[in-house]
């Protein structure tokens, strides 16, 4: 570890101070009329700059030919940065994680989608076989009947968008709870960065 960083176990102190401090002021404001004057006097913890890629950022790094496809996909990520940011930083207890996974989870899922339909939409200008098909399942299928994606990230992104259907919560059959793990998330991440790197290289 570098002399400029500092110790885990400062870090660790830093973090537990942090933790109690939160506990305290969630204590302190139970009541409904101390929390509400808190929001009208506009008091919040200030969230840490730095953590949160910049859309500009984004944007650079996908490619998308659609101008408005590639702006909203950054603003979704950046929401994927927050989400991240609480999974790591946070002990987050109850169903709440899993959550946050599955709330991951349709965001990547969503990104992926608009991705796949943004470089098929393209592409059928030259190749009207490639004409992008409403439903994700079929534009997954399209890209790899073409040999645009390799059997196993189809198989990659078909669970992901079967994850990603779970927003529909009256066509559950189960309960949701511990269905979602950090290592799903994980595996969407590295699913998208895949998919990125095909779909530009494929360009």
């Amino acid at each position: 570890m570098p002399e400029s960083v500092e110790s885990i176990d400062v870090i660790r102190d830093r973090m537990e101070q942090v933790s109690g401090l939160m506990q305290q002021i969630e204590d302190s404001i139970q009541e409904p009329d101390v929390a509400k004057e808190l929001v009208t006097l506009g008091i919040k913890i200030r969230f840490p700059r730095g953590v949160i890629t910049t859309a500009r950022q984004f944007r650079s790094i996908l490619r998308c030919f659609d101008r408005t496809t590639r702006r909203n996909i950054g603003y979704a990520l950046q929401l994927v940065d927050v989400l991240c940011w609480l999974l790591n930083r946070f002990d987050i207890g109850l169903s709440a994680k899993d959550m946050i996974v599955k709330v991951s989870l349709i965001t990547l899922a969503s990104v992926a989608e608009a991705m796949i339909y943004d470089w098929l939409n393209y592409h059928c200008q030259t190749n009207p076989q490639l004409k992008p098909n409403k439903k994700f399942k079929k534009n997954i299928d399209k890209l790899y009947k073409h040999g645009i994606i390799s059997a196993d990230l189809k198989d990659r992104l078909h669970d992901l968008r079967k994850k990603r259907d779970n927003i529909h919560l009256h066509r559950l059959s189960d309960w949701e709870l511990g269905k979602y793990d950090i290592k799903d998330h994980n595996e969407a991440l590295k699913a998208l960065h895949d998919l990125k790197e095909v779909l530009y290289n494929a360009s």
